[in-house]
């Protein structure tokens, strides 16, 4: 226990035992019952009596008002919020992120020389705006008063431009100065630019950091400034000032209780325990590494009557209108994200004291509230859950954020803001304007174009109505994305407002048009197809146009469409003298030949559906995959074991040439089931996809339509007949009179056979998964040779990664490429064409737009349409669904559900996550279930995937997170490109320069090859698992990690720290951070930034960080070097 907790907990056991304690001077005095005094308390006074008298004596302050320090030359301490910005100027450097401005037009005859003198005399009436912020003697920050500092005025005349042009260059010049940072150490912290549009028009700019001013001051400056103005610059036109910010700053110090500051944090930890460190809300590009914050602001607003319904239903709810809106705020952002709680950072003024009302200073605190929506709330439950944590967090509002955020210790980044990355931002009485003599003033909006979070949503209350305008970060977000944002606001706020008593998730976010955006986006175009053709039709529609091309070839062996058309009815009708009915299922045993295709067709032909079973699959899983199947006759290749009550055909000797060569021609309908293919379940029982004759012909009428095939292509068929990309290989070459070209399977899986084989062949066009067409380019990168006569190219299976080696080999084959996507219960159900030129293709491509005759849904886990951009599970309807799961209802009725938007259809959940770009396009966005959360953080794999692979010396890479709870690590499984391969620094601190820190692998793995399945994915079970998951605490043996250690140590007063120690994990805060900057740099002579730490906060990294900055500075040294470092050389 701390000294604090002890403290506190004293202060509680004095209580009970009804023991008074006060302050006498230096002493305490203590009045108690008789007996009530224990020893054991006795001692415990004793031990505690400075913190005791501490708590009495700010208690004692806290209640008096405050008093003006002496000016006698002294420095004064920042407040604690003004230590943090002025941290964040250290660390970041001199940026415009928090000057804060506000403007005003000025219309009727302006005095410039007046404003200009009354610009400094407000400027020199607030000591905040005249005081330099700098480092003291032990590096703490310090504020210095200057004796006056009149603020420099940008004055520029627009009048002479023509009339069109005023209003984009005032916007340019404001936005301009609004964005000149300020030099915390040189003073002044207002400035002010008067632009002078027309003879009697006028805008003023006033821009003032936020370490010297909050928004609450800049109407006090513009409330002194035109009241001077009015009084013709008289300062006695206003009453003195009783005490600065600086006598502020000070009174909250030594007001700062350690048992009430102990409490309150108390509270904290306890409301911030388990809260999720980044609200994941969907966005236009991936997070970067580092924030450049810049930002770009969206305006709106609720008119009189929506705001009339706002204060109305805040009324009737005990709440108050900023409540409200921060509990639309929060269900608008948990909707987005995917969440059911949200902690929003919301501002909260300190001007409590009468003293304080009328200063110009940084007089706000910051609340992290944890929003709660959990439970599927009602907007009424929701107001009072939000009033009730808003209550609870302003009674505790004393701590500083910094000192929350330090005791919580987060996951740190540059990437984002700790523990809340949005916010909410309410002001009820702003500076509105009005009548100043001659002049009429009126309030303006200045942005800076600068971001401090992912989001924040500010709220001003102008009485009859509420103007809002939403700030985004444009590393995060595009406008249009803002925009929709904020169209959810309004739309969600009014729906509340309509029905309180709605159940949250039920509250719309889209409007109208978005809705039948939406509807139109995910819907393929709807065309007349004859869903009751069989597909092997088409063969024998090409028998009859082209009898003599050829439709099948294998080495030497081919057969054309006549006599594959022959082949097929006479193994049908032998098929049909077996036993084998319409609507039967048929096994099918057997390798990769002409033989199997033959077959295949022989068993549609005969009105049966195939069951495809792989050689090559264990024994035990064909035979379960044959009991549960039930098939009456299995046609094998291969010695087999059969249930007994099937009969067992062998291909290899059975004899069908006798047979009558017409079709049988049962009658097929859309209905009947084509095939069934099985795929791994998640409980391990393999499951059974029936498919339909109809879903299978949608899908080809379109494949047809909108990849029209030429009667020379020459279509390589790679796939297993167990992976229905293989009836697109088939059925779709046959459907226009192409050649189906074999390749046996050693050939199959080794990319250095197949390139040439396709050259050999005169391939034209490839269905193959993204890893086989990986593998592919990255032979024709080593080999520099490339296919000649590929057109197209088609991938689906496994997210698209656009590789370099991916990009040569259409640069030079010339190919288009098709990425497409499709769960096999629906076989394709959309397509995107990337670009012809590979330069512009996405590092990830989206998977496109819907088929003929599919419907598609992005829906929330409530069954609602989620908005363009949010992440929702990816639910198919339509022609393209397949009839179910073999044998297991339970399973078809869970995932084969009725259709909520057309009734009396169904739609599939396919388990998959997926959202709407901009354009409309899909984007695939990986497996519900595959998702992960790393120290709370929710990862997706596939994204640090893509930035492996854009390593110059990775081939392929697999990322998966292993482990449960605080062991559980994110492991990349790496292949190494030809050349050395990097090491395992290289490529995290490549992955650390492109992901957030929590997304940079903690175990990378070496492997020669990744291991893949039959169908050419990657197996992931069958990836190695590490050796290590964790690294230990390997102690410092360089001499710079060893000062690194010890400083470490020294000004976190901890005693021993390894190498991979983090500096925040070991309880360092931003301050510390500085201090320990400061310490490196006295230690070693160099200019060690706290940036340094920031970015590479263990001792290791910080050690590295500063031998490239002694090499630098000075080159090589030996000085500080031990003996065992000096090789025999000399080098060190």
């Amino acid at each position: 226990m701390n000294e604090a907790a002890e403290l506190t907990a004293l202060w509680d056991d004095l209580a009970a035992a009804r023991i008074r304690v006060t302050a006498d001077g230096a002493e305490l005095r203590v009045s108690a019952a008789k007996g009530a005094l224990t020893p054991e308390l006795r001692d415990r006074l004793r031990a505690h009596k400075p913190g005791l008298l501490a708590h009495l004596t700010a208690e004692a302050r806290a209640a008096a008002p405050i008093t003006p320090l002496p000016r006698d030359g002294r420095t004064f301490p920042l407040s604690a919020g003004q230590e943090a910005l002025w941290l964040l100027d250290q660390v970041e450097g001199h940026q415009p992120t928090y000057v804060i401005s506000g403007g005003v037009r000025l219309t009727g005859a302006l005095r410039p020389e007046l404003m200009v003198r009354c610009l400094t005399l407000v400027a020199n009436r607030h000591e905040a705006l005249r005081t330099a912020y700098r480092s003291g003697p032990d590096g703490s920050p310090e504020q210095v008063v200057l004796a006056e500092a009149a603020p420099p005025v940008r004055q520029v005349d627009l009048s002479a431009l023509p009339e069109g042009e005023r209003a984009a260059e005032l916007a340019r010049i404001a936005r301009e100065s609004a964005r000149e940072p300020f030099d915390l150490a040189e003073g002044r912290m207002l400035r002010a630019l008067l632009v002078t549009t027309a003879p009697d028009e006028a805008y003023l700019v006033l821009s003032v950091h936020h370490i010297a001013a909050d928004a609450g001051s800049l109407s006090v400056l513009f409330r002194e400034l035109f009241a001077l103005y009015e009084a013709d610059a008289e300062p006695a036109s206003l009453p003195p000032l009783s005490v600065h910010y600086a006598d502020a700053a000070e009174w909250q110090r030594a007001t700062r209780s350690p048992v009430a500051e102990h409490r309150r944090l108390d509270y904290w930890k306890r409301q911030l325990d388990g809260a999720p460190p980044l609200l994941e809300l969907p966005t236009d590009r991936p997070r970067p590494a580092r924030q450049s914050f810049r930002g770009g602001l969206v305006d709106f607003a609720f008119g009189p009557e929506d705001t009339a319904r706002i204060t109305d239903l805040a009324g009737r709810a005990r709440v108050t209108p900023y409540v409200l809106l921060l509990a639309c705020w929060a269900a608008v952002l948990a909707r987005h994200a995917g969440a059911d709680e949200v902690v929003v950072g919301t501002p909260v003024s300190n001007r409590e004291r009468p003293e304080a009302a009328s200063l110009v200073g940084f007089f706000v605190g910051t609340l992290p509230l944890r929003v709660d929506l959990t439970g599927d709330p009602t907007f009424t439950e929701l107001l009072g859950r939000v009033q009730r944590t808003f209550l609870d967090g302003f009674e505790q509002r004393d701590v500083p954020f910094q000192r929350i955020v330090a005791e919580l210790q987060p996951q740190r980044s540059l990437s984002h803001a700790p523990v809340f990355q949005n916010m909410l931002t309410y002001y009820e009485t702003p500076y509105q304007g009005g009548r100043v003599g001659e002049l009429e003033v009126t309030r303006e909006g200045v942005h800076n174009g600068t971001a401090k979070f992912d989001l924040t949503l500010f709220a001003e209350d102008r009485g009859a109505s509420l103007d809002c305008s939403l700030e985004y970060a444009e590393d995060l977000f595009d406008r249009s994305t803002a925009e929709r944002l904020a169209a959810a606001f309004q739309r969600l706020t009014r729906a509340a407002l309509e029905q309180p008593d709605t159940p949250v998730h039920r509250l719309p976010l889209l409007t109208a048009d978005q809705r039948e955006e939406l509807q139109t986006a995910g819907r393929g175009e709807v065309r007349e197809i004859d869903l009751d053709r069989p597909v092997h039709r088409y063969l024998t529609e090409q028998a009859r146009l082209r009898p003599e091309a050829t439709a099948l070839a294998f080495g030497a062996e081919t057969l054309s469409y006549a006599e594959l058309e022959a082949e097929s009815n006479r193994l049908a009708r032998l098929l049909t003298d077996r036993g084998v009915t319409h609507g039967a299922l048929v096994g099918l045993y057997a390798h990769r030949s002409v033989r199997q295709l033959v077959a295949m067709l022989a068993i549609l032909k005969a009105g049966a559906a195939f069951l495809p079973l792989d050689p090559q699959h264990p024994a035990e899983r064909t035979a379960e995959m044959l009991a549960e199947a039930g098939c009456p006759v299995v046609l094998a290749d291969a010695p087999l074991d059969v249930p007994a009550d099937a009969t067992l055909l062998r291909l290899d000797t059975l004899d069908w040439s006798g047979q009558d060569a017409a079709e049988p021609a049962p009658a097929t309908g859309r209905d009947d089931l084509i095939y069934v293919i099985y795929t791994s379940g998640s409980t391990g029982r393999p499951k059974g996809i029936a498919m339909r004759h109809g879903a299978l012909a949608n899908l080809l009428a379109w494949q047809t339509r909108a990849f029209p095939f030429a009667e020379d292509d020459r279509v390589l068929q790679f796939s297993p007949l167990h992976f229905d990309i293989c009836m697109m290989e088939t059925f779709g070459t046959w459907a226009a009179g192409g050649t189906v070209v074999l390749v046996d399977a050693d050939t199959r899986r080794d990319a250095l056979r197949l390139l040439p084989y396709l050259d050999e062949q005169g391939i034209t066009r490839l269905f193959l998964p993204y890893v086989a067409l990986q593998q592919l380019a990255e032979v024709g990168a080593a080999r520099r040779t490339w296919p000649t006569a590929l057109r197209e190219v088609f991938t689906a299976g496994e997210q698209l990664h656009a590789t370099a080696e991916l990009r040569a080999f259409f640069e030079r084959t010339g190919a288009a490429l098709h990425n497409q996507y499709g769960p096999s219960e629906a076989h394709v159900i959309t397509s995107h064409t990337l670009p012809a030129a590979p330069a512009d293709w996405e590092a990830l491509p989206p998977v496109g737009r819907p088929v003929d005759n599919a419907r598609i849904y992005l829906l929330d886990p409530h069954g609602t349409p989620v908005p363009r951009g949010v992440a929702g599970e990816l639910c198919v309807a339509g022609d393209c669904l397949a009839r179910g799961y073999l044998h297991r209802e339970d399973l078809t009725a869970e995932r084969f559900v009725p259709d909520p938007f057309h009734p009396g259809e169904r739609m599939y959940r396919t388990g998959d996550l997926a959202r709407y770009r901009a354009d409309g396009e899909l984007e695939y966005l990986g497996r519900i279930d595959h998702q992960v959360k790393v120290r709370g953080f929710r990862v997706e794999p596939g994204e640090i995937e893509a930035a492996l692979l854009t390593h110059p010396g990775v081939k392929a890479a697999v990322v998966e997170a292993r482990g449960t709870g605080a062991a559980q690590a994110l492991i990349a499984w790496v292949v190494a490109a030809d050349g050395e391969p990097p090491s395992v620094e290289a490529l995290r601190r490549y992955c650390a320069d492109r992901l957030p820190e929590y997304m940079v692998p903690t175990v990378f793995v070496p492997l020669d090859a990744l291991p893949l399945t039959v169908a050419g994915k990657v197996e992931r079970r069958r990836l190695p698992e590490p050796e290590h998951t964790e690294r230990g605490g390997t102690e410092p043996s360089t001499p710079l990690q060893k000062s690194v250690a010890a400083v470490f140590a020294e000004v976190l007063g901890v005693r021993e720290v390894a190498v991979e120690d983090d500096f925040f994990r070991l309880g360092g805060h931003s301050l510390a951070v500085t201090r320990a900057a400061l310490r490196l740099s006295e230690e070693h002579g160099v200019d060690v930034t706290a940036q340094v730490v920031f970015a590479h906060p263990t001792v290791a990294g910080v050690a590295e960080s500063l031998e490239t900055l002694l090499w630098a500075a000075d080159g090589p040294s030996t000085a500080t070097a031990d003996a065992d470092d000096v090789r025999e050389e000399g080098e060190l």
